[in-house]
């Protein structure tokens, strides 16, 4: 999208994914087998 930080966009895109992912995964894990 902008010429001034090219694949910019993409890189935010991948960090919300990989952190939505793991959010994910943290709350699937019961909090019993995490202690």
């Amino acid at each position: 999208m902008s010429r001034t930080f090219p694949g910019l966009t993409d890189n935010l895109v991948t960090i919300g994914l990989i952190g939505n992912f793991l959010q994910h995964t943290l709350n699937v894990i019961p909090e019993e087998e995490i202690q």
